[in-house]
């Protein structure tokens, strides 16, 4: 017989969350207002669109 798995404390996970982390950056007055246009443009938020440039750029940088 299976011994029953023990339970686990604490939030449930889901399992189709990728693990992230949280960053922070400094932008100028100027590259925000940039950043705010492209994701105005594109209909992103600010967040979305910091995402998708970060993962375009490791892309384009892989070794």
């Amino acid at each position: 017989m299976k011994k029953p798995l023990p339970k686990k404390k604490g939030r449930p996970v889901n399992p189709n969350l990728l693990p992230t982390v949280s960053v922070s950056i400094r932008l100028t007055e100027e590259l925000l207002e940039k950043l705010d246009k492209i994701s105005s443009d594109e209909g992103r938020s600010r967040t979305k669109q910091i995402e998708i440039i970060v993962k375009q750029f490791v892309e384009r940088n892989k070794s």
